[in-house]
């Protein structure tokens, strides 16, 4: 398995657990989230994530990148949901949290 592949499986795997045990009663809506965010960034996360295991990338440089994926995340189901914003920032920050956390992981 390649390790874009790798990165992949490893951040819908840990996703998928993020929106199940840390949003237990909205893990359906946050799962879907989730999946959105994959979905709309793969590209983007895909390119960083190469540029990050060749060097072109600093790990600061790619949390930055990761960052400003921030208000590109849309929370449909969430929002629906009626969610107060200062929770659907929280989840926001432990979505990206976990694609640097794996990133990293899957580069060492």
């Amino acid at each position: 398995m390649s390790k874009k592949d790798e990165f992949l499986t490893t951040l819908k795997a840990a996703l998928s657990v993020f929106a199940q045990d840390q949003w237990k009663q909205f893990a359906t809506e946050a799962l879907r989230d989730t999946e959105v965010f994959i979905i709309e960034s793969k590209d983007d996360l895909i390119r960083w994530h190469q540029a990050l295991q060749s060097k072109q990338l600093s790990k600061k440089d790619f949390e930055w990148l990761i960052a400003s994926k921030k208000d590109e995340v849309s929370l449909l189901a969430l929002k629906e949901l009626g969610l107060a914003k200062v929770a659907q920032d929280r989840f926001i920050n432990g979505m990206l949290d976990l694609v640097v956390n794996t990133a990293f992981k899957t580069l060492l």
